[in-house]
């Protein structure tokens, strides 16, 4: 069995490997321009003509454009999915810092409670100071 690389592989492959080290050696960067969807399409559409040798172009450009406009739509419905999956996250991180909110201000503080019982303690013995002051005064 003859496993050699077919020629539409080989040239492509050249091709964008020419691209990518001529693209290195000017900017010193993998530099990308319109050039390389260009060689992506090339690359697709022969992958399609290997796959489907026995179509004609004009049939194989109609089928990788009802291919791309599926994908370009599951591509939309995936993001308006991830869009809304992330707007329920944000409602219900909303919801639960206002019920934590909430739940905060109807609880009474804890220093608000012992200060009430110190002030409570403190006033109940002030009154018996008094109380036993004026009974003091009251026996002299």
């Amino acid at each position: 069995m003859n496993k050699q690389l077919p020629t539409g592989w080989s040239i492509t492959l050249l091709a964008l490997l020419f691209y990518f080290f001529l693209g290195v050696l000017l900017t010193g960067e993998a530099y990308t321009s319109a050039g390389v969807p260009v060689l992506v399409l090339i690359v697709w559409f022969l992958v399609y003509k290997l796959r489907h040798k026995s179509i004609g172009n004009i049939e194989l450009v109609t089928m990788m454009y009802g291919d791309l406009k599926g994908a370009v739509e599951r591509l939309i419905e995936r993001a308006a999915e991830a869009e809304s999956l992330k707007r329920a996250a944000a409602s219900r991180r909303k919801q639960v810092l206002t019920e934590r909110e909430n739940k905060r201000a109807d609880r009474p503080i804890e220093g608000d409670t012992a200060d009430k019982k110190y002030a409570e303690i403190i006033e109940r013995r002030v009154r018996e100071a008094k109380a036993k002051q004026d009974q003091g005064e009251g026996t002299s």
